[in-house]
């Protein structure tokens, strides 16, 4: 089971590699400045942390429990790379358009790693 595990996360890596190497063969993304990447950046943080607050509030709106709360944030919060990935490769065949659209995705998936990483770190100061 482990050996599959690596091989799901080699091909996800190998799409989003190809998807990558023709955007930037193609120059896809010539027209567009570093700037760009930060608001895109910044828009994407803004959305993981909207969903955060809606998911943490309905959570406590539903009167669920401190440790079904934390539950519900991580769960509802976390979209994966790896369906991302999958579907913007069946919506776009194109390998260069399907770099460019994975872009806020994969920006999306950083973002909620280093974050959910903090918030595990300070859910676990807290219980103790």
């Amino acid at each position: 089971l482990q050996r599959l595990k690596y091989v799901d996360q080699t091909v996800i890596m190998i799409i989003v590699f190809t998807a990558f190497s023709e955007s930037f063969a193609q120059k896809i993304f010539a027209p567009y400045s570093l700037s760009t990447l930060f608001q895109l950046a910044a828009i994407m943080l803004g959305l993981f942390a909207l969903i955060c607050m809606i998911t943490y509030y309905l959570s406590n709106v539903l009167s669920f429990s401190v440790e079904d709360r934390i539950t519900a944030l991580f769960c509802g919060s976390k979209k994966s790379l790896v369906h991302g990935v999958v579907i913007g490769k069946v919506i776009f065949p194109d390998p260069a358009i399907l770099g460019l659209v994975l872009l806020p995705v994969m920006l999306y998936h950083i973002q909620q790693l280093i974050v959910g990483s903090i918030l595990a770190q300070r859910f676990s100061r807290q219980e103790q």
